[in-house]
């Protein structure tokens, strides 16, 4: 069938609880593992889970840095490999964060461990807080040889799928660089601190995020988070209201007056009591809401109403459980479809399950999208 709508624009008019031609079809994908197995069960080789189920796409524009530059003394250039040991690759990032990245088709896509945390202690910031420039020129990929800024705006005019541009994360990426324990420590013994590193990445946002939204349509303002397990988040919503929602707030006023509608925020686990900061924060799409964790969208929808629009939802354990359990799970969602502002799929990247399930999860899911 010939649509007269793009997905772009279909996602735009969902996003604002409009009516749209159709639902495009979002979905996450699996581990390598289970990808190899799938190719024992009849998915082609050299064909991906995309182009095979005719997903749509989102693409994320994560690569303007916000972060110091050039950043700690003796720091190798991007991405800051220090070595490659063939099973593994570690890095060093300019905040002085040391990883390690796990290869191979045991580990989950990202799989990684921290060696040594960046910003130990008001020493290591004061050695970096210099370094957050706005006229430097590698805060935009212009110096990359192959697809730089200019050669993606290019690329970017009239196209038919969405994009989204990273803004600076509030609190997800501090956490990680700092390390998860170091971080929680650190918000009560100098929370000062974190504030000021906020606060540099979001003046530092405001200063340069002009150009970006000046030069290409993006169709997402969004924030990655990640600060939430299935038993909540990982600071109080009270230290969240003070710290986090008004420089979200003066970001998101930003995108929106330069045109950005959508301004989203992706973070696993139980946010529920996060969600009424986010909202003031001018916050107004969220996902992947993890069903295991608690993020019923059809209960935020009678709690919330239109307050914001909703992607994923689908709890992933379902595609391991069988049909039945596929079949619940896309009826139980299927009100808030009908009711708009919700493009329903899975809510995270999962493991082991069949082929044939996931086969008839795409077909079930399919005609629920047409039906609407």
């Amino acid at each position: 069938m010939a649509w007269l709508m793009t997905a772009r624009e279909c996602f735009r008019r969902i996003a604002a609880f409009k009516k749209a031609e159709r639902i495009p079809n979002y979905d996450m994908g699996t581990t390598k593992l289970c990808l190899k197995q799938w190719h024992s069960e009849g998915l082609p080789a050299d064909t991906s889970l995309t182009a095979f189920f005719g997903l749509e796409h989102i693409e994320d524009m994560q690569f303007i840095v916000y972060g110091p530059v050039p950043g700690v003394p003796g720091q190798t250039p991007w991405p800051g490999i220090t070595s490659h040991d063939g099973k593994s690759i570690f890095r060093r990032d300019a905040w002085g964060h040391e990883s390690e990245s796990m290869l191979g088709d045991d580990y989950a896509d990202g799989a990684h461990r921290m060696i040594r945390p960046g910003i130990r202690n008001r020493a290591d910031w004061e050695a970096l807080r210099g370094h957050f420039r706005a006229d430097e020129p590698t805060r935009f990929p212009d110096h990359w040889d192959v697809d730089n800024w200019a050669a993606k705006v290019a690329r970017w005019k009239n196209r038919d799928h969405v994009l989204q541009l990273r803004g600076p994360s509030m609190i997800g990426a501090i956490k990680e660089m700092m390390g998860f324990a170091e971080y929680c420590i650190m918000l009560y013994e100098d929370r000062a601190l974190i504030e000021e590193i906020m606060e540099t990445q979001t003046q530092l946002a405001l200063d340069i995020l002009g150009r970006a939204f000046t030069e290409v349509d993006f169709d997402v303002f969004h924030f990655w988070e990640d600060i939430a397990y299935c038993n909540g988040p990982i600071l109080s919503p009270e230290m969240f209201e003070q710290i986090a929602v008004p420089r979200y707030k003066r970001l998101t006023n930003f995108a929106k007056s330069l045109g950005v509608e959508v301004c989203s925020v992706d973070s696993d686990g139980d946010i529920r009591k996060l969600i009424p900061g986010w909202l003031r924060g001018g916050i107004n799409h969220i996902w992947p809401m993890e069903a295991a964790a608690g993020m019923d969208v059809v209960a935020l929808r009678k709690e919330y109403g239109h307050a914001f629009s909703m992607r994923g939802g689908i709890d992933k354990f379902v595609i391991a459980r069988g049909r039945e359990a596929i079949d619940r799970e896309l009826d139980r969602v299927f009100p808030v479809v009908q009711d708009g502002g919700y493009i329903p799929h899975l809510d995270h990247q999962f493991g082991f399950a069949p082929f044939e399930n996931y086969c008839y999860y795409m077909e079930r899911k399919k005609k629920m999208l047409a039906s609407v």
